[in-house]
């Protein structure tokens, strides 16, 4: 089973240039949460990047992530 995870948000609403995936819930960024249950759960996980996805991709390789 393949999980995918949309980590594309902008986070307008929060009024902040920081992508929304990326703050802080639990001293760690709220997408790393979907992340390791997708990881627990699937065979492989698929990352959906979009607004400031250096950035996001970097968190998450931080992680050793694999992001494509």
């Amino acid at each position: 089973m393949i999980g995918i995870l949309l980590a594309a948000g902008r986070g307008t609403r929060m009024k902040n240039e920081k992508p929304k995936v990326l703050f802080d819930i639990n001293d760690e960024p709220m997408c790393f949460a979907s992340l390791r249950a997708l990881m627990e759960t699937c065979d492989q996980v698929a990352v959906v990047i979009g607004y400031k996805g250096p950035d996001v991709q970097a968190a998450l390789t931080a992680r050793a992530v694999e992001v494509f």
